[in-house]
């Protein structure tokens, strides 16, 4: 099933001018100069040390002009990122609310009847125009649906516990997309590079499924069988979680942490 609801949840920092595509090429880990035109892909900005800021999706629509998009808390820390460097370019960034789009949420990834995307954030997740489907738009959009389906897919949003503390491999993101290992420098490069090569994450991203309440701190910690701290919960739905979480656990494996028992479903890298 397909869902189109008023989007009110992600927003754009449109980048516009002559040097845009090099500006941003020297700050997120893809690859906007290879970058398709009309295209949306997966992006971080990171750290010095190689932690993750930001997670986003750019769209290129020309060399000229980029639309950064992410959810709407986080764009105030998106603008002082970028601000610095757009500076002392011949580029301008402009906020947009992204009103006159809607959110479009499948069940399944890729159905043949989707309306194509002007945003493809995932398999499952775009959105379109609102002149595209008025008719079909609900009326008030439904948070925990797409909540629910984010986290499923590893589409982990970060918040001010969790920002600037994990390299894109603790939380899988270098084999979901977000990361190019052949692109020239950006910050946080050097370290980046340095695990992929050279080393092997502890924890991975993973996805737990909640099985009942637990008098456990909720310090986001993770306790495995063996009173072993384990992970931690980055964000929660009442029925999921994604966690990064140790490589050495299997898969079923139950914990504990935020007052509830959990199982691990799976991770989103291979193993």
């Amino acid at each position: 099933m397909t869902v189109i609801e008023a989007n009110d949840h992600y927003h754009s920092l449109e980048i516009l001018g002559s040097d845009a595509m090099q500006t941003l090429q020297g700050q997120f880990t893809c690859d906007v100069i290879k970058q398709a035109p009309n295209t949306t892909i997966p992006g971080l900005l990171c750290s010095l040390k190689g932690r993750v800021e930001i997670i986003s999706y750019v769209h290129k629509h020309s060399p000229e002009h980029f639309s950064i998009i992410v959810p709407a808390p986080d764009m105030d820390a998106l603008a002082a990122r970028l601000k610095p460097y757009l500076m002392f370019s011949r580029s301008k960034m402009a906020p947009s609310a992204l009103s006159t789009h809607a959110l479009v949420m499948s069940d399944t990834p890729n159905p043949p009847d989707a309306t194509p995307h002007k945003f493809h954030l995932s398999d499952q997740i775009g959105l379109i125009a609102d002149d595209t489907c008025a008719a079909s738009i609900s009326a008030s959009a439904t948070p925990s649906r797409l909540t629910s389906l984010r986290l499923r897919s590893g589409l982990l949003e970060l918040n001010d516990r969790t920002r600037a503390r994990f390299t894109p491999q603790q939380l899988s993101l270098d084999v979901l997309g977000y990361v190019s290992f052949t692109k020239g420098c950006y910050m946080g490069q050097e370290i980046i590079a340095r695990i992929h090569y050279k080393g092997a994450p502890k924890t991975r991203l993973a996805l737990l499924e909640w099985r009942d309440r637990a008098e456990t701190p909720s310090n986001h910690s993770l306790i495995d069988a063996k009173g072993n701290t384990v992970g931690e919960i980055l964000e929660s739905d009442t029925e999921l979680s994604l966690a990064t979480v140790s490589t050495e656990l299997p898969v079923e494996a139950l914990l504990e942490g935020d007052n509830s028992h959990w199982s691990l479903s799976h991770f989103f890298h291979p193993q």
